[in-house]
């Protein structure tokens, strides 16, 4: 389980409803209480390896089965769809950012510009990162590389 701020993540190999009957006791034990309206269940498997009408339960009342968690990713557990999806919503943000510098009769420094991509463009690029984990981002990487390269003045090839 892992647990961030006010929400919470289960990993279960093959016993989701026994840890979803754990969390109900976690949650009597200290008092807690679950949003049932807030709360999904979204299953990863490999294509075809899995029964599309699984029903899991929290105090006897079923949860949703979802398909996206507000991120894109496969149930395969692929996040290559979300990366790309950022990493497009970051290159939009990046369009104002250099309107913005630009708008500038001198240039601005590379400080100030490299600050404005850590309080402007990184929060896109790394939302729900704590959920996605640890995977090799070229396309997201690839947005900062560009950034840094505009900064510096040389071309996109280098």
């Amino acid at each position: 389980m892992l647990l961030y701020a006010d929400n919470a993540v289960i990993f279960a190999e093959t016993v989701l409803q026994m840890a979803l009957d754990a969390l109900s006791w976690y949650c009597a034990r200290w008092k807690l209480e679950l949003n049932i309206g807030k709360t999904m269940i979204m299953v990863f498997r490999k294509a075809g390896h899995l029964k599309s009408n699984l029903i899991f339960t929290y105090h006897n009342q079923e949860l949703e089965n979802v398909t996206h968690l507000g991120i894109r990713f496969s149930t395969t557990g692929s996040f290559s769809a979300t990366q790309q999806m950022l990493a497009d919503q970051a290159r939009k943000a990046l369009f104002k950012v250099y309107q913005y510098r630009n708008s500038f009769v001198n240039n601005i420094s590379s400080i100030v510009s490299m600050e404005l991509f850590d309080k402007l463009i990184s929060p896109i690029l790394c939302y729900d990162s704590e959920e996605l984990g640890f995977h090799t981002a070229n396309n997201v990487e690839n947005v900062h590389i560009r950034y840094c390269k505009s900064i510096l003045g040389v071309r996109h090839s280098t």
